[in-house]
């Protein structure tokens, strides 16, 4: 279970263990305000009470806590209705000592029920406070009105009241007080997780910028020299047609049109790169062995490559979870490399699997031209050469594309290199990637 999850939990149970805590004191209420009023009439049998009015309270008191199970506004605003029906409870209290001339029986009652009140809705510091001062009045009160008959019962039934409301309002206090301090710890963890995803996402965002500060170097200076070209020859071209040069028409056109081929390749890379980073993966049960077979036959089958030797080990899972266009994208674009940064006579790309308790390694070695280790991080850069286009053609994407498809197979790249002897590229897939289920189509009947 997340952070998300457990905070969602703990707000549940607080708000249940609230509900609870309020059904308890409404059912208190509504049982003590009738039973209160049936004591003071066998303490004193001269006293102006009708029980109607306490029936009515204890009715009042009922209608909410049914109200808490079926009535939705209700339930909403339970504690809103609890203070409403217990304010309506004092202020009905103070009329009916009032109405018994101030009995000093009826003045305890309803300092009772006051300090009870005081104790469901007041902070515990606050409910001390009042006590006190509830005590004094009392006391000042009796010793001035000497006159009135305390019943020696009364005390013992304010006391029995107060512990009550007491012994009820700790029992879920202390529930109340756990859920809201697992509720803290809880909103502490996610503020921590939250601060740790602003700094993942800082730094996610000054990766972005350096990337789109290369994308405006390489817009700037390598689609523009190609612009430039086109542009010089294509003037040319007109003064050499005019002196009906066809030679020198000819070079310049072939001059021009690599350009345009140029222009077109980065255009296609910066695509292909955007569209990584963008489309999530569309995860299926792929043979990476056919795939290499496939690239074989389409790309390098031709007499052009015939000085090249390709080795596909045996040891492949018959299965892989990936993205089989971008899998391709990547095992292409290392095949490509091994072959184009190679110099020997015959050319050696050996593609063979490895593999450890949590990843899928996928291994590709060439005998080229060998890589510096000093440039281990910088070939997986934006738009990084390591060589002049003039000797090896390219964009300095592919790598940086090979990284990204990596990275969105919860994996990475890396490789083994020594300059002049060849290069071993390893990249790997994360085993625990999981397939999205497929939706049922569902047909109109």
């Amino acid at each position: 279970m997340n952070s998300h999850s457990k905070t969602k939990d703990s707000l549940s149970k607080l708000k249940v263990w609230k509900l609870q805590y309020a059904r308890v004191v409404l059912v208190a209420a509504m049982v003590m305000y009738p039973i209160s009023g049936v004591i003071l009439q066998y303490l004193d049998s001269t006293t102006l009470e009708n029980m109607t009015h306490r029936a009515l309270l204890g009715l009042m008191f009922a209608s909410v806590l049914l109200g808490t199970f079926w009535v939705e506004h209700v339930k909403r605003n339970y504690i809103c209705y609890l203070y409403a029906s217990l304010a309506i409870a004092i202020i009905w209290s103070g009329w009916i000592t009032v109405e018994n001339k101030f009995d000093v029986n009826y003045s305890i009652i309803l300092l009772t029920g006051i300090a009870a009140t005081a104790s469901i809705i007041l902070h515990r510091n606050l409910m001390v406070i009042f006590l006190l001062l509830s005590t004094i009045i009392l006391c000042l009160y009796i010793s001035f009105v000497p006159n009135n008959q305390f019943h020696t019962l009364t005390l013992p039934l304010a006391t029995c009241i107060l512990f009550a409301v007491y012994m009820i309002r700790e029992t879920y206090r202390q529930q109340i007080v756990k859920e809201v301090r697992t509720l803290n710890e809880q909103l502490l963890i996610l503020n921590s997780n939250l601060e740790e995803k602003v700094v993942e996402r800082t730094k996610m965002l000054e990766k972005k910028n350096e990337e789109l500060e290369k994308l405006t170097y390489i817009v700037s200076h390598d689609l523009k020299a190609p612009l430039r070209n086109i542009g010089s020859f294509a003037g040319l071209m007109e003064k050499k047609i005019e002196k009906n040069d066809l030679d020198a028409v000819k070079s310049y056109n072939r001059i021009i049109s690599k350009s345009v081929e140029r222009m077109s390749t980065i255009v296609s890379d910066l695509l292909t790169f955007g569209k990584i980073e963008q489309v999530d993966n569309k995860l299926v049960e792929t043979h990476v062995p056919s795939i290499i077979k496939d690239i074989i036959d389409v790309n390098y089958s031709s007499e052009l490559y015939s000085n090249v030797r390709f080795t596909i080990s045996d040891d492949f899972p018959d299965v892989i979870t990936c993205d089989y266009n971008k899998i391709s994208l990547i095992i292409q674009n290392l095949i490509g490399n091994g072959i184009k940064y190679n110099d020997s006579t015959i050319k050696f790309i050996r593609i063979y699997y490895s593999s450890t308790e949590e990843y899928h390694k996928i291994l590709i070695q060439d005998n080229g031209i060998g890589i510096s280790e000093k440039y281990k991080e910088k070939i997986f850069e934006m738009f990084s050469r390591l060589h002049s286009s003039s000797k090896y053609d390219g964009t300095g994407i592919g790598l940086s594309i090979c990284k990204k498809i990596a990275k969105k197979h919860g994996g990475d790249i890396d490789f083994v290199s020594n300059h002049g002897e060849g290069t071993t590229f390893c990249f790997t897939i994360c085993k625990s990637l999981e397939l999205k289920p497929v939706p049922k189509k569902v047909e109109a009947k």
